[in-house]
């Protein structure tokens, strides 16, 4: 005869697949060599670059500065391409808005203008006149 196998059970009475893992002591703790964190150096740079400026200055002496955008460059390829820009421009010249004379009406746009000047009451007033 052959003695009759239990079913492995776990702890709280719920059978189990598998038999447990024997429990093995964990590893002792290994020695790894002190490796300064990345962001250590970062700070050893940053810190430099300050006492550099302190010391002589900022590094890019050429600066360049415009009072419309109040913006500054600080080289000519940058300050060239700001003098391009579009934001620089609409500060500089704006723009001039059309504006319908019968109404006193300012439009952004010249499409909205011209929708204004074709619709019915823009021309019901000029009709009147």
């Amino acid at each position: 005869m052959t003695p009759a196998v239990l079913p492995l059970r776990d702890r709280h009475g719920r059978r189990l697949l598998l038999p447990p893992a024997p429990r093995v002591p964990p590893p002792a703790p290994r020695h790894v060599a002190r490796i300064r964190p990345h962001t250590a150096r970062t700070v050893e740079c940053r810190a430099a670059r300050q006492e550099y400026r302190n010391a002589h200055g900022w590094i890019n002496q050429k600066r360049f500065f415009c009072k419309w955008c109040d913006q500054t460059c600080y080289g000519e390829s940058t300050w060239r391409d700001h003098r391009l820009s579009r934001r620089h421009r609409c500060k500089v010249n704006p723009p001039k808005l059309p504006k319908c004379l019968d109404f006193e009406r300012v439009f952004e746009t010249t499409a909205h203008y011209e929708r204004h000047t074709r619709s019915k009451n823009h021309l019901r007033v000029i009709r009147k006149k």
